[in-house]
């Protein structure tokens, strides 16, 4: 099985919200999980989230093929909720909410970059 060494260790593909080549980890993008014993926390999901957004994580937006961007973002969005078991749906970050509905330009959700179906 492969893995990708990030800070230390070395990840499974589980560990990545975007893995489109599970035999290349280095076009694994998006890791959630903090460590291997801690799995998903929110600070590593809130990264995440950053680096999906306009900003990017620390100035690096993430890319990822519009095709794949609404998968991503389910993966994001499920290990949002985990880590912020108080919070629903529609207290998700930004950048996650719209995801799977259609966005008009009046939306009030998102920017002028994720005005498309996600």
């Amino acid at each position: 099985m492969a893995t990708k060494r990030e800070d230390g260790e070395d990840f499974p593909e589980e560990a990545f919200a975007y893995v489109p080549d599970p035999e290349s980890p280095s076009t694994w993008k998006l890791r959630l999980w903090d460590s291997l014993d801690e799995r998903e926390t929110a600070a590593q999901v809130g990264r995440a989230v950053a680096a999906l957004g306009q900003g990017g994580f620390r100035g690096n937006r993430v890319e990822i093929p519009e095709d794949d961007l609404p998968g991503v973002k389910r993966r994001v969005l499920d290990a949002w909720l985990q880590t912020h078991p108080d919070e629903t749906r529609e207290d998700a970050p930004e950048v996650l909410k719209g995801y799977g509905y259609e966005m008009k330009d009046d939306d009030e959700y998102g920017d002028d970059s994720s005005r498309r179906r996600l």
